[in-house]
């Protein structure tokens, strides 16, 4: 297992795309009199104050918080905010400088008003305090003092305008806090006042900002829904303690804590992009829980084009950009392939691609984890050489040690979650062909499906196994007349013998004849014990495999039953190998002592055929000859025994006979099962898409499909397609299928002409063809009609079939229906290649939006507006230099270096930036 320098896979600690990180934004510390210094320490005294510097930043610590801003009223307390800074640092945590900006009565409402501005963590404290400074009319007048006391800033133009000066010269974050509250906004202003204050100072933020605050400011008509939706709702600590720090509660139970979705801790502007885009990028009191299976890293090793690649994923969504080459598709055909996820398109390309990535020798290695229920999951590692077979690894809960697993990828996830994959160009060859169709429906539905999928590929199977069990079973009975006549032939000769008188007297012989054949049956029917114990191991293996794979799929709370289930037939099957093992341990044994018992025959019998010579020589050359008789008592009991043999094969076959119908019917309900499922999950689509797509199944409705298959069995029939394509539709029953045809045909050319509309000649025809090989009848019978899927599309009010869409309309449908399995992560090539960018824009990057939390997406993407709109939460920008895939960058679009990445790589990056700032706000802090 690839390990970093502290002993844990090299994945756990390198992911550089946004998370979800606990801010707090509202901190005091003792350089204000409000705070509360534990009791028994002075701030005075040195060591007291290191020490409380030291709990400070313990609790931060322990509360999880990794991003904080010290915002002691109107400037910075540097002898506070330093060390706090500096120890903070060594825990990883960042501390960003702040103030409470105070302002007075009559200069910020009736009752003042307090503002949080938050600095970038390299701006100088003491520009800050001078621009603080600045903007209050008694310049020379200090507005803080080192006993904690402050006093009330008095702006000399108003207090909007001092807000835009500090924002003009060092570009903070303004917040709004405890706007209820003493000097909060909603206490001191007018509601049209506060109405025309946030469209003045337009804040990244206010405190508990509730949405009926939202819809009151909407009421007064004097502030846009777009204004505020702009402003993020937030809350903090406000501590008056080092205990208060990240613990205080509402009075509605709710923790007093922000969520904030960055990639980076030190840069400003992460913060205010995640505050403009506070319906994906922010959350008060829990952060989300993401309570899906996902991939977590992948590794490739070495020579081959992608070798040294590493990336380690967001749980949400990502994004792969580069330029033409610069292995894009071949990342995600690796992944595909390491997991042995089978393409819906089988081309040269892909295997090219992989084979370029990987190389002789190369290995591609993927993390997964699977959820299994609540907060429980289970870490995975696939590994795949090229050329080889997957193989999979359970990763332990501390990561230190691993388990290989013999099962395949896909069993260890279930395929209820197993990764959706698209290609590029999958899509499109999906909408225009309906089987492939079909299969996006049950890939979509999922385990079920598969698993119904499964029992009928079974069920033909043992269709198949019949069907030859009853040919060969009627190729032996073709020898039952002969046999008959060839018995009675014998048995004539012998009752000559018998009238002869010869019979008693060589009556020893002829009994030992007889035995001597039973003899050699019974060794010959005991070498086939062997047979039948080999193929009941086998059946028991496949059986257990299955078991085991299908208790891998339980995910409620009473799993640990379903697993005791499994452990106990596991139990009984060690127990049944340990049997089988000394059951074929005892037939050698016996066969050994049967080849003895032969020996000890032939000896015993060795006196008897002496005596038998004897009677021989007594009878003279004038009678029958007494060998001929010997013959004849052997050929008797072995055509008598060949004959039980037949009657017991014409019982078997007429049980056969019986059974296959049985059979059919069986199928036919698995198959009208599987048709079932497809309804119902189509019913669902149609409930989510609706009114832009429609989704409907019909009951075996893939006639072309079907008439394909029809004229493969009747190859060298000379039957035209005009009569096959017949065979679909039945006067009784329409559509038909195989099982129908064939029973017409059993029937007679004129049942068969009356239920299909043939001509006497043609029904002839097809009659002798089938009835020619009666395995083309047992083939016909489980030939069906697929069902087929029926998917439409809105488009200015009319509801268009998908064979009648254009290119870029039939993917969108396509595309609009993977989009809805939230449950699965999906992993797709360029999925714009297919579509328009106004869709992309107005459709997928609002569902991709919508998705957030809900499921894995890993999309390979020459359109910006994917990662741009879409907030992807991890970029990696793709190069290709000296044969080898590179990344040239990874992270957010909260990252200045990423952003300029999008622009450069990608056509129409700019034009996305410009988009994406007018509909959640700019990229940048510039206002």
């Amino acid at each position: 297992m690839s390990t970093g320098s502290n002993g844990y896979p090299w994945w756990t600690g390198n992911y550089q795309g946004s998370r979800w990180v606990r801010v707090d934004f509202h901190l005091h510390t003792p350089g204000v009199n409000s705070f509360r210094c534990p009791n028994g320490l002075d701030p005075r005294n040195e060591a007291h104050k290191s020490q409380i510097v030291r709990d400070y930043v313990r609790q931060l610590h322990d509360q999880g918080i990794k991003l904080a801003a010290i915002t002691d009223y109107n400037g910075i307390r540097k002898s506070w905010f330093m060390p706090i800074r500096d120890e903070a640092a060594k825990l990883g945590i960042v501390v960003l400088p702040g103030t409470e900006l105070d302002f007075g009565p009559g200069s910020a409402g009736k009752r003042g008003l307090h503002v949080l501005a938050i600095f970038d963590a390299k701006t100088d404290p003491d520009a800050i305090n001078r621009v603080i400074n600045s903007v209050d009319r008694n310049v020379a007048d200090p507005l803080f003092g080192d006993d904690g006391s402050h006093r009330e800033i008095e702006p000399a133009d108003g207090v909007e305008k001092a807000i835009k000066e500090i924002r003009r010269q060092l570009s903070p974050i303004i917040i709004l806090p405890h706007p209820n509250d003493d000097k909060g906004l909603f206490k001191s202003y007018s509601l049209q006042g506060q109405a025309k204050f946030i469209c003045d100072i337009e804040p990244h933020a206010i405190e508990c900002f509730e949405d009926t605050d939202r819809q009151r400011l909407l009421s007064t008509g004097a502030i846009s829904k777009d204004v505020l939706n702009r402003v993020a709702s937030v809350d903090f600590s406000d501590p008056k303690s080092i205990g208060d720090i990240g613990t205080k509660f509402r009075q509605s139970g709710c923790l007093r804590t922000t969520y904030l979705k960055i990639s980076t801790l030190e840069d400003i502007r992460a913060v205010a992009l995640a505050m403009a885009d506070s319906q994906v990028m922010v959350r008060v009191g829990t952060a989300p829980q993401l309570l899906y299976t996902r991939l977590l890293a992948v590794e490739v090793e070495g020579s081959g084009f992608l070798g040294g690649m590493r990336v380690v994923w967001s749980p949400e969504l990502n994004t792969i950009i580069g330029g033409r080459g610069a292995g894009k598709s071949a990342l995600l055909e690796t992944i595909r392939y390491a997991l042995d996820i089978k393409p819906f398109v089988e081309t040269e390309y892909r295997a090219s691609l992989v084979k370029h990535s990987l190389e002789s020798g190369g290995k591609v290695s993927v993390w997964l984890e699977r959820h299994v229920g609540g907060s429980v999951y289970r870490i995975y590692r696939v590994d795949r050489v090229y050329g080889q077979k997957p193989r999979v690894y359970e990763i332990s809960a501390d990561y230190r040690s691993e388990t290989q697993v013999d099962l395949a990828p896909g069993d260890i996830l279930g395929y209820d979650v197993w990764p959706l994959f698209f290609g590029q160009r999958e899509i499109y060859s999906i909408a225009v062909d309906p089987v492939k169709r079909v299969n996006l429906i049950d890939d979509v539905i999922g385990s079920t499906a598969r698993e119904k999928q499964i029992e009928i590929r079974k069920r033909e199977e043992e269709l198949r196994k019949n069907g030859a069990e009853i040919a060969r079973l009627r190729r032996i009975l073709e020898q039952k007349e002969d046999k008959q006549k060839e018995l009675d032939g014998i048995r004539h000769e012998i009752q000559l013998y018998q009238r002869e008188g010869l019979a008693d007297k060589l009556r020893d012989m002829t009994l030992l004849s007889k035995d001597e054949e039973i003899l050699r049956l019974i060794v010959s029917r005991a070498g086939t014990i062997g047979n039948i114990l080999d193929s009941a191991e086998t059946e028991i293996e496949e059986s257990s495999r299955d078991i085991a794979r299908l208790s891998l799929q339980a995910q409620s709370s009473n799993r640990g039953i379903v697993q005791s289930a499994s452990r106990l037939v596991d139990s009984l099957v060690s127990e049944l190998k340990a049997m089988f093992s000394e059951a074929k341990s005892k037939l050698a044994t016996t066969q050994s002592r049967l080849a003895e018992l032969e020996k000890a025959w032939k000896d015993a019998r060795m006196p008897i055929d002496e005596t038998i010579r004897k009677v021989k020589q007594s009878l003279g050359h004038d009678t029958l000859d007494p060998d001929r008789l010997d013959r004849l008592t052997r050929e008797e009991a072995k055509v008598s025994a060949e004959l039980d043999v037949l009657a017991k094969a014409e019982r078997e076959l007429a049980e056969a006979v019986r059974r296959r119908k049985e059979m059919l019917e069986e199928l036919r309900d698995a198959r009208y099962n599987i048709f079932s499922l497809r309804r119902k999950q189509a019913d669902l689509l149609t409930e989510r898409l609706r009114p832009q797509v429609k989704v409907s199944v019909k009951y075996k409705g893939n006639a072309e499909e079907y008439t394909k298959r029809l004229a493969g069995l009747f190859s060298g029939s000379r039957v035209d397609k005009a009569s096959l394509e017949k065979l679909y539709s039945a006067k009784d029953m329409s559509p038909a299928d195989g099982q129908h045809v064939a029973e017409a045909v059993r029937k007679g050319p004129e049942e068969l002409a009356r239920q299909f509309d043939l001509s006497p000649t043609r029904s002839q025809q097809i009659v002798n063809w089938l009835m020619q090989d009666e395995s083309r009848l047992h083939e016909l019978e489980m030939l069906f009609p697929d069902d087929e899927i029926k998917i439409s599309m809105m488009i200015d009010g009319a509801e268009i079939p998908v064979e009648k869409l254009s290119d870029g309309q039939r993917a969108t449908a396509i595309l609009l229906i993977l989009l809805q399995q939230e449950d699965r992560p999906l992993v797709i090539d360029q999925p714009e290649d297919d579509l328009d960018n106004r869709f992309i824009y107005e459709g997928v990057v609002k569902i991709l939006r919508e998705q957030k939390g809900k499921r894995q997406i890993i999309a390979a993407t020459h359109n910006p507006n994917i990662p741009v709109l879409g907030d992807a939460e991890l970029i990696v920008a793709l190069t290709a230099r000296d044969g080898r895939s590179n990344i040239s960058d990874i992270g957010s679009i909260d990252r200045r270096s990423v952003r300029e990445a999008v622009k450069q790589i990608m056509e129409g990056g700019e034009d996305a930036f410009r988009l994406r700032a007018r509909k959640y706000g700019a990229v940048d802090v510039e206002r």
